[in-house]
């Protein structure tokens, strides 16, 4: 995949995101652009002069951007943000923990890692968590946010129990006590307009086709120990991952946590 990378000055996070390229081996064919005083209507006009995907370094920091009309759209990880949420989340407050049950100690893989933030959810419970992302673009963001921030001392810990892998999950090997899943659904699902991130997204992802979420299901499943929980993410409207009824369901206005229990459900 073609990626261009923009930046207004030298800097070390272009260096950064070179070496972390080279390491992990992901498949981008790099185009390294310096621009001097980069602004949005710079970065637009940049974006319409191709359709390669776009990260842009602003404030020292790597920035996913989605032009739409005339305006710039840029999408950070920025895991720092989340940081009282982390602290604070329990089953009283993430649908996510509820509907996953997970404790100290158990294992966790996320399949659809994208910006990682369910799994620093995931991981607030104890749990080891193992992301998995297909996409080159998101894998390289993610190893980046997740170096910078392993240089903070109260994240060390939480991120000593998180993992990277770029690959895809349906190729995955492993057996786990839950496997998650976000999958990537049309846009019109969505009774409200999806955020920032959320777009920035859709230009990277597609939904996945229906022999595409069936083996993602089944490896999903196959993957989890006998008493293991698969649980999919979908807006509130969605019809089932896969056509598979869930054996329980947990929902608010806008979000549903379906699980398939590994000992009841049969894929």
């Amino acid at each position: 995949m073609r990626l261009s990378l923009l930046y207004d000055k030298p800097n070390t996070v272009i260096d950064k995101l070179l070496s972390i390229c080279q390491a992990h081996e992901l498949p981008l064919d790099l185009d390294v652009h310096q621009q001097d005083q980069l602004n949005d209507k710079q970065i637009l006009r940049f974006k319409q002069t191709g359709d390669a995907p776009i990260i842009a370094i602003l404030k020292n920091t790597p920035m996913l951007i989605k032009a739409e009309d005339k305006t710039v759209i840029k999408s950070a990880l920025n895991w720092a943000a989340l940081q009282h949420r982390i602290v604070t989340a329990g089953r009283k407050s993430e649908l996510i923990l509820q509907a996953s049950k997970l404790q100290a100690g158990m294992t966790v893989l996320d399949g659809t890692a994208g910006f990682g933030h369910d799994a620093l959810i995931l991981a607030s419970s104890g749990a080891k968590v193992t992301l998995c992302e297909s996409n080159p673009v998101m894998a390289l963001l993610l190893y980046y946010e997740y170096h910078t921030m392993a240089q903070v001392a109260n994240w060390q810990g939480l991120l000593g129990r998180m993992d990277i892998i770029y690959n895809n999950t349906s190729e995955m090997t492993g057996e786990f006590d839950c496997v998650y899943l976000d999958p990537m659904f049309p846009k019109d699902s969505y009774k409200a307009k999806v955020n920032k991130q959320m777009q920035a997204l859709h230009d990277l992802a597609a939904p996945p086709t229906q022999s595409e979420a069936h083996q993602l299901f089944c490896q999903s499943m196959d993957m989890l120990k006998p008493s293991g929980k698969l649980i999919i993410k979908r807006p509130i409207g969605a019809p089932y991952f896969d056509q598979q009824s869930p054996d329980h369901s947990i929902q608010n206005e806008a979000l549903r946590f379906d699980r398939y229990d590994k000992n009841r459900h049969s894929a």
